[in-house]
Formats: C-alpha cells, sequence, structure tokens
C-alpha cells in the first residue's frame, strides 16, 4: 500500500522478482487503513459488525429488562466505542448509521418497535447519546495512549 497525497504514477516494487500489487486499504493491528488515510472504512466496518451482532436479539426478546441493558452494552457498544473514537464530525454518514444502530438498540431494550417511540425514549433510558459516548470514548482512547 502506498500513502502519499502526490499524483505521480506509483514505481512498481518487486522483491526477489516478484512485483507486489498495490492496494487501497490495508487491516493492521485491527485498524483498516487507506491509502487516502480516511476513517471511513474502518467506522463502516466497525459499524457493519456491530449489526451483525444483533443475532443474539431473538433469543434474549423475552428476558428481563435488566438482561437486555446489559447485552446491548457488552455486544453493541463495546463495538461503538471503536468507531466513535475514529469517528469525523464531518462527515454525517457515520453519525446517521451510529444513531440509527443506537435507536435500534433503544427499541430492543424497552421492546417498543414504533417508529416514533425509539428517539423520543433514548433520553429516559440508560442508552448514552452519541455525543457523549463520543467525549468518554475520546477520554479513555487519549489516556491509553
Amino acid at each position: 500500500m502506498r500513502v502519499s497525497r502526490q499524483n505521480t504514477p506509483p514505481l512498481p516494487y518487486s522483491i526477489c522478482k516478484t512485483q507486489l500489487t498495490s492496494v487501497t486499504s490495508f487491516k493492521y493491528l485491527g485498524v483498516d487503513i487507506t491509502s487516502n488515510l480516511s476513517w471511513i472504512t474502518h467506522s463502516d466496518l466497525i459499524i457493519s459488525n456491530a449489526n451483525s451482532a444483533w443475532i443474539f436479539k431473538k433469543t434474549l426478546l423475552f428476558n428481563p429488562y435488566v438482561t437486555r441493558t446489559s447485552s446491548v452494552q457488552d455486544f453493541i457498544h463495546s463495538k461503538l466505542e471503536h468507531a466513535v473514537a475514529t469517528w469525523d464530525p464531518g462527515l454525517s454518514t457515520l453519525a446517521t448509521n451510529i444513531e440509527a444502530l443506537q435507536n435500534r438498540a433503544t427499541s430492543f431494550i424497552i421492546c417498543n418497535y414504533h417508529r416514533t417511540a425509539s428517539a423520543s425514549s433514548i433520553e429516559n433510558h440508560s442508552v448514552p447519546l452519541l455525543p457523549h459516548a463520543i467525549n468518554i470514548s475520546f477520554m479513555s482512547l487519549y489516556s491509553k495512549i
């Protein structure tokens, strides 16, 4: 992978007379690095991974409120912490995807799947809002560095 803002064509690289192919993104230490140094690919993969964690939804649907809340905190919000730590506030599509996932999680916790009920009930339950989650993730990420 070549990371550069120059428009010059890339030079061919070879090892033992085998030419290396160029890639646009590469996963290194759990972070997807793209050639233009954008976090969109990394955040999209984390959000899709959190969306695929909804497999437990059918098995926990009739469990108590506390069990549903802790399962959402463990499975969904733990994955979203990585997305919001690298989230670019200028990209509204990522914010929309994260808020949609958060609304689905709140609907699951309170067992109310009406289209308009979820957005107003986020404040009434223990699900942290997106700006609050971003501040917590930034503080916890940079305190570890």
